[in-house]
């Protein structure tokens, strides 16, 4: 394996991946950053597949990574350095187009996380430092601040910007933290020209506690990474579980009857919400499935609009969830409170829309969606998201005590693709996804319902009649009396455990680019003692045979 490059710095640390992250930066041997990267968001907030190429110069006082992506609107190049500056670090962004271009967002980004080893973080703007908040916050916890600084035990890092930041609550969208981007969104598009491109630079400057020096060591790059598994005692909640159909077809109704599923998700604009609900409707009649249609209800809709899907509803399916994001919205869901025994309301999108929406009462259900991949700029980062979506789940409840939570839809990728059906990301077809769904159905034994992916087609569970790598690991363990396991992990590996009272399975995927060593503790020796996984492998066992 190439290993990946190293920049040392006085008390500074930091490596560049294979996707031209900035990565694990550390100060006096304490881990303050994730990462700092850069990706474009294109006007419908999509990310843009990128190619990176990673240089060294200046005898590794300097990397650089440069990237090209195709967007709607033009092709983009740019770069993001490294070097040296001092006793501290310089990161420099610079981005060119080919045409003029908008985008939502495009500059650097600062990725924290609750595996950082800081002590607080205080502003310019607020200078008193605080912790990281355990409640998930609607709003940005920093605006236009020009400099953060993390307090840690080893001393100050002083994180200067050459324009105004804004830092969000990140695991409004499944992110494993918090984000510092800039510029704030508040500002508006990002406009680029061939004739006029954008520059950003971040200092880290340090200010080390009195003491010696602590002897500095990065992990030595491409190294074989330790990880453990515990498997407790006793079960957790098993979710209702689903998937969404489009087309109605023998062929999905064949996967939501072969794989046992409680439910269909159907999921509509309210212009096409009569005719779906007749078909949908028909559908769960003939294949015995529960139906969960979502009606997205944008602002402009009129009462009667909503009242003429309301009464054809009422007959087609068993629940509704209106999906509400103001006051109309709110207008309209209780309006179908009033037809329906079971109605939902929620985010038709991520948990930022929930958590920003007017509190909705009376809900006997509250739903949102999750895509892991929405924010991320490679496979490991993606990867890191399913445990986030049990957080997500307790703050829910806490919002919303007494009803129950649903997480529909749920996909590796893409919800504005999965939406129309566009979603065909070239990981689903790989061991990855398998290593996704394992850790998201872990992840979400706290919620009430969970929708996963789609029944078939490239982001489904199963392609052309055949399981996909993902349905393949549905249907190994969520078999009709299966129960989910405790188990508790640590390093970068997603895990699963399911018994039916024949059998315990387990499985174990290795959730980086890195091989990993795992070490397994099960009570009752069911599972070999160690396991050894090479990038994004995943393995299940079985206590009757390997699996």
């Amino acid at each position: 394996m190439t290993a990946e490059p190293v920049v040392n710095s006085g008390d500074f640390t930091a490596r560049m991946d294979a996707d031209g992250w900035i990565c694990d930066i550390a100060f006096s041997g304490i881990q303050i950053l994730d990462a700092i990267y850069a990706v474009p968001r294109e006007l419908d907030w999509e990310t843009p597949p990128t190619t990176a190429t990673i240089g060294e110069l200046s005898g590794g006082n300097a990397l650089t990574a440069r990237f090209e992506a195709q967007t709607p609107g033009a092709r983009v190049r740019w770069t993001v350095a490294i070097r040296t500056i001092g006793d501290g670090l310089e990161i420099r962004f610079e981005a060119t187009c080919d045409s003029p271009v908008d985008l939502k967002r495009f500059g650097l980004v600062l990725l924290h996380t609750e595996t950082t080893k800081i002590a607080g973080i205080s502003s310019d703007t607020r200078p008193i430092p605080a912790i990281w908040p355990a409640r998930i916050a609607p709003g940005p916890l920093f605006s236009q601040a020009r400099e953060l600084n993390l307090h840690t035990a080893q001393g100050i890092v002083h994180i200067g910007f050459d324009s105004p930041t804004e830092t969000e609550d990140h695991r409004n969208w499944s992110d494993p933290g918090w984000k510092t981007y800039f510029p704030p969104l508040c500002e508006g598009n990002v406009h680029l020209d061939p004739h006029d491109p954008i520059e950003y630079t971040i200092t880290l400057k340090g200010h080390r506690a009195s003491g010696p020096s602590p002897h500095l060591t990065h992990p030595r790059p491409g190294h074989r990474a330790e990880a453990s598994v515990a498997v407790g005692g006793g079960f957790l909640n098993r979710p209702k579980l689903g998937t969404q159909v489009f087309s109605f077809s023998n062929e999905e109704g064949d996967v939501v009857a072969g794989y046992g599923l409680d439910f269909v998700l159907v999921r509509t604009h309210i212009a096409t919400a009569i005719g779906q609900l007749e078909l949908a409707y028909a559908f769960g009649e003939r294949y015995r499935a529960r139906v969960d249609f979502q009606v997205l209800v944008p602002p402009n809709a009129s009462s009667a609009d909503v009242m003429a899907v309301a009464r054809v509803a009422a007959d087609a399916s068993d629940r509704v969830t209106v999906q509400p994001f103001g006051q109309q919205e709110l207008a309209t869901t209780r309006a179908l409170m009033g037809v329906f025994g079971d109605s939902a309301g929620g985010s038709a999108l991520y948990y930022a829309e929930l958590n920003r929406a007017p509190h909705l009462d009376q809900l006997g259900t509250v739903v949102f969606g999750a895509a892991s991949q929405v924010h991320q700029g490679g496979t490991a980062w993606m990867l890191r998201t399913p445990p986030v979506m049990d957080r997500q789940i307790e703050d829910a409840r806490r919002q919303y005590p007494g009803a129950r939570i649903g997480l529909m839809p749920l996909v590796m990728t893409s919800l504005t693709r999965a939406r129309d059906g566009r979603d065909a990301d070239p990981r689903y077809d790989t061991p990855i996804a398998a290593g996704w769904l394992a850790g998201v159905l872990y992840g979400t034994a706290g919620a009430d319902e969970v929708s996963v992916l789609r029944a078939t087609g490239p982001a489904g569970l199963e392609t052309e009649g055949s399981p996909t790598p993902a349905g393949a690991l549905l249907q190994s363990h969520m078999r009709p009396d299966a129960r989910i396991v405790p188990i508790a992990t640590e390093g970068r590996v997603l895990a699963l455990a399911t018994d039916d009272g024949r059998s315990r399975k387990l499985t174990v995927a290795n959730a980086d680019r890195k091989p990993v060593r795992v070490a397994i503790r099960e009570p009752s020796g069911l599972f070999p003692e160690t396991l050894e996984l090479a990038a994004w492998q995943v393995e299940t066992f079985s206590s009757d045979g390997f699996g």
